[in-house]
């Protein structure tokens, strides 16, 4: 089977409805990537590149991952992670459009639109893995690695266009410093129950960070961004102690 073929899974099983929807995110991250190429500016080769490059790999990997079961029903590249390809296509766009020269008014409003509605699907891609049975391991960790992906980049983008200091790029290492410190102490990577505390805490941390890219909101940025700071500290906080308490216990 090749990586198409694992994209689309067997002939038939996709409707009309989800091959427009399908579509539908090629077609918005195209034009978020011509509008990112008229703003910034930047060569349109590059940006369409881009989403070539990030497309490709992820369902290559998708196609290499496990077996078909890791990765989900019959193998298939579903619609939850259609949407969070869609979310990661965005986030290699707002990379990118830190090269040039960041002080346009309008790629301020790109960027923070690109990451609003990065920001707005974020959760979408669970829920209609639940719903439509589409949840597998291999989308458990995309989704992971585009939640971890989408933080980093937008303090990045933080830094870049002078709106917070240095120091806010510690947000977008606290998930990774976490699996990091799991690999060498074995208590941390026992796994948590599901909170719905730890989910509103970080679409908080997200969203005020997000919030801190919209041009009306910029002279808070530094605010905002100290807030969501304190919300994560807080989750992360609060899940270390549940996990050494576990420890101690046993």
């Amino acid at each position: 089977m090749n990586t198409v073929e694992a994209a689309r899974g067997p002939a038939g099983r996709d409707g009309w409805g989800l091959v427009a929807a399908k579509g539908a995110f090629l077609l918005i991250v195209l034009v978020m990537a011509f509008a990112l190429a008229a703003v910034a500016p930047l060569p349109l080769w590059s940006t369409s590149l881009a989403v070539g490059l990030v497309t490709g790999a992820v369902l290559l990997a998708f196609h290499a991952y496990g077996t078909a079961d890791a990765r989900g029903p019959a193998g298939r590249f579903g619609l939850a992670n259609w949407v969070t390809l869609f979310r990661l296509n965005l986030v290699a766009l707002m990379l990118l459009a830190l090269w040039p020269d960041a002080g346009s008014a309008r790629l301020f409003w790109l960027l923070f639109a690109m990451a609003a509605i990065a920001l707005a699907l974020d959760g979408v891609d669970g829920w209609l893995a639940r719903r439509r049975r589409e949840a597998s391991r291999f989308g458990e960790r995309f989704d992971m690695g585009a939640d971890t992906a989408f933080t980093i980049i937008v303090t990045l983008c933080l830094v870049r266009l002078e709106l917070v200091g240095p120091w806010v790029i510690l947000i977008g290492l606290m998930r990774p410093a976490f699996v990091a410190a799991a690999r060498f102490w074995p208590r941390l990577a026992v796994p948590l129950a599901p909170s719905r505390g730890r989910k509103l805490a970080c679409g908080l941390a997200l969203g005020l960070l997000v919030a801190g890219l919209a041009p009306i909101l910029a002279p808070l940025a530094p605010q905002l961004a100290f807030a969501a700071l304190a919300v994560l500290a807080w989750s992360f906080g609060r899940d270390l102690r549940c996990l050494l308490a576990r420890g101690a216990a046993a």
